[in-house]
């Protein structure tokens, strides 16, 4: 038996005096395990240590005796090694094993392990065994279940939701926050993955969000972190949320993600807050319009109902009378490019990019934003000769330039001149709009803080701090960058440089023969309630062939429907009683194929047709035409 081998080479080595240099098989491998092996002879009460073990206890001699021995073992644990020897000797079992400290040295922990060796009658004669010094692994252990600690109280303290998902998307771990952002306890969370259907994951706007589009999928499919990703979800209680979630990998020794951590926040309450503190920042520079919309308009009414009363003039000179409608019908397009501006920068409705020349927005905008900085403020502007196309909604670039041109104004009390440059560089891929003004200017501290949402200098009740994190994020989502610089005294420079795109395609198609050379058959129901409108557009679709059949409210539209067959309905949006989709959707209960075209005065009405085509207030006789035979040709 090996142990019995090892006892007689610690005898012998006993007999040498306890340095013995023999190099014996049992010997070298004790060496090579860095384990010191001894003897306790129970009838002799005598203890035999290897050098190791003199070594491990940080002892020269000691008296050799079990007393002496366990005398070495910290005060704390001789209880613990009396009654494990105790036990081991009198009722086994006969492996044991147990750790403890040194009385002279209270850091280090050393591990015994022993057998006890009994005689043919079942008596104890002795026990063996070795000892190793795990002060490291435990110093190892103390420290990872510190550091457990320290992470568990970190994430539970954490002011973010934390959740952990090992692949393919098993939630492992959930901070306390999370678990009640998300309505459910801890126990529940963790066995759930992260995109399950229960979540009913979407983008904010409600559009489906596809599994490889969320923080898991993208971090998965790139081994990369992804920031600030904001998205909606549905708690237990069916409550939706919008999070902002951020994700990190990480990784194994090959380099493959293991694991997921997401840190994620409830910005439901903030989005909402900031959503109507940006629609009244909207209200409020169209109430500085207000007065300049005025005077735009009386000067516009007072040009049609000057040419209306002089082409009455001039019934019998048809040359004055063409004169005169022509000048009615260019104040009226003026009047509706200024009510379409307006409807465009204050509706809510989400971005619809398109591509359009930013010198000609900038132009355009000019006169507004003139009413905006006032009198006592020059505008100049200065445009590139060469096309600077980009792609983003046009509405929300002439916010960004309202917004900037109001910081202007307010750094300009005394007045002072507003720059509007507008340039393209081809080689770089970009289009440069630089807004400067010669107001007060900023120091390095406050410019540094600019764009942080609800940092404003303006005093209370002036200023929301929302205007330049406003612009910053229209253009970053547009794909470009607002830059700033600025000196105290010297003013302000705002670089707003989006991506140079693509001419827009034309169509190469020859244009639509006029209404008056196509022959046309059609019935079609006109629902208006305006007697103006209702009238022109009766008369202009008779004139172009249409059997046409008008009703002034949805009442009277659906009296019509149950006796009369139509083509096309021409339903007005907003209706006295019910809406006209409400219209409609009973309509069709008489006439299930029957076609529709919606119009309004209100574009953000344009999504709510769904499929049903829609045409904009103020349209032309023509334009409604067009749509009429569209709708039937489609």
């Amino acid at each position: 038996m090996l142990g019995r081998k090892v006892l007689r080479r610690l005898d012998a080595v006993e007999e040498r005096g306890g340095r013995g240099d023999g190099w014996t098989l049992e010997h070298l491998g004790l060496v090579a395990a860095d384990l010191g092996a001894w003897d306790f002879d129970i009838a002799e009460n005598r203890v035999t240590w290897s050098d190791r073990v003199y070594e491990l206890f940080r002892v020269a001699s000691f008296g050799h005796t079990v007393e002496a021995f366990i005398a070495l073992v910290h005060p704390d644990d001789r209880e613990l090694m009396t009654r494990t020897l105790t036990r081991a000797i009198e009722v086994g079992p006969d492996d044991w094993a147990i750790e403890h400290r040194l009385a002279n040295a209270p850091d280090v922990h050393l591990a015994c392990r022993g057998r006890v060796f009994r005689d043919g009658a079942g008596v104890p004669v002795r026990l063996a065994g070795v000892v190793q010094d795990v002060s490291g692994r435990r110093r190892a252990e103390r420290e990872r279940r510190d550091q457990d600690a320290l992470m568990r109280a970190a994430l539970e303290s954490n002011l973010f939701a934390v959740v952990v998902v090992e692949p393919p998307g098993r939630i492992i771990y959930c901070n306390q926050l999370a678990a009640d952002l998300l309505g459910m306890s801890r126990e529940d969370l963790t066995t759930h993955t992260y995109d399950a259907p229960k979540w009913k994951h979407t983008d904010v706007d409600g559009s489906p969000l596809p599994g490889d589009q969320l923080p898991f999928g993208r971090v998965m499919r790139t081994g990369e972190p992804v920031r600030d990703v904001i998205h909606s979800l549905e708690r237990a209680d069916g409550r939706r949320l919008i999070v902002r979630v951020n994700a990190a990998p990480v990784k194994d020794d090959q380099g493959r993600t293991s694991l997921v951590v997401f840190s994620f926040e409830d910005i439901t309450e903030r989005r909402a807050i900031e959503d109507a503190l940006r629609q009244s920042q909207k209200i409020e520079a169209i109430g500085r319009l207000a007065g300049g919309v005025a005077h735009d308009f009386n000067n516009l009414l007072t040009a049609i109902l000057s040419f209306t009363s002089l082409a009455r003039r001039h019934v019998h000179s048809p040359n004055l009378v063409l004169q005169d409608l022509d000048e009615i019908g260019m104040a009226s397009e003026r009047a509706a490019a200024l009510t379409r501006q307006l409807l465009a920068f204050g509706r809510r409705d989400v971005s619809r990019p398109t591509v359009f020349d930013a010198r000609a927005l900038v132009a355009e905008s000019v006169r507004m934003l003139g009413r905006v900085v006032g009198e006592h403020v020059s505008i100049d502007l200065k445009t590139s000769p060469a096309p600077c196309w980009v792609r983003m909604d046009e509405a929300q670039l002439q916010q960004v330039l309202v917004n900037l041109a109001v910081n202007a104004r307010d750094a300009m009390v005394d007045g002072g001149r507003l720059s509007l440059d507008v340039d393209v560089y081809p080689e770089e891929g970009v289009v440069r709009i630089r807004v400067s003004d010669t107001g007060i200017g900023m120091d390095e501290a406050t410019l540094r803080k600019a764009f942080e949402p609800f940092f404003t200098t303006k005093p209370i009740h002036e200023g929301t701090g929302l205007g330049l994190s406003t612009c910053h994020g229209i253009v970053t989502n547009a794909g470009g960058r607002l830059t700033m610089d600025s000196e105290l005294g010297c003013g302000t420079r705002v670089f707003v440089q989006l991506p140079l795109s693509d001419a827009p395609v034309l169509s190469s198609q020859a244009p639509p023969p006029s209404s008056s050379t196509r022959k046309v058959r059609g019935r079609v129901l006109v629902i208006e309630d305006d007697p103006s409108v209702r009238t022109a557009a009766v008369r202009a679709l008779r004139a172009s062939g249409f059997q046409v059949i008008a009703a002034a409210s949805g009442d009277e539209a659906l009296a019509v429907a149950r006796s009369q067959r139509f083509d096309v309905a021409v339903c007005d949006v907003v209706l006295p009683g019910r809406s006209g989709f409400d219209v409609i959707a009973a309509l069709r209960e008489e006439h299930p194929d029957v076609r529709v075209l919606f119009v309004s005065g209100y574009t953000n009405e344009l999504p709510r047709a769904g499929d049903d085509a829609f045409l904009a207030k103020p349209y032309t006789p023509d334009a409604l035409d067009e749509k009429v035979r569209e709708v039937l040709a489609g």
